[in-house]
């Protein structure tokens, strides 16, 4: 079962993965950014904003949806708003450290 693979953190991954949710566009159809990585020594080389591109050509192109993602940290949101992301408020998940939703509308 899945939920064997968060162990004692079970109850904080479900409020994170519940705060996530209730942070999403409410009724409107985006494409979600959930994952985007770079190693940390490669950081700072211009391959997230690459990624970023890649991923906006398709999306502006051919999906014609808004982006949304969370951002982890204020670096990540600067990225981002360098990307056409617009932050929203911040929420944080319980005692953790502040998340960053933004949207960015297709181009």
């Amino acid at each position: 079962m899945s939920w064997r693979a968060c162990g004692p953190a079970l109850g904080r991954f479900l409020q994170l993965d519940e705060d996530m949710h209730e942070a999403h566009p409410d009724g409107m159809r985006h494409d979600y950014l959930a994952f985007l990585g770079v190693a940390p020594y490669r950081q700072g080389h211009g391959i997230g904003s690459r990624l970023l591109q890649a991923h906006q050509h398709r999306s502006d192109r051919d999906d014609r949806l808004p982006a949304y993602l969370e951002a982890t940290g204020r670096r990540n949101a600067a990225l981002y708003a360098r990307h056409g992301y617009v932050e929203n408020e911040p929420f944080h998940i319980g005692d953790g450290p502040a998340l960053y939703p933004m949207l960015r509308r297709p181009q």
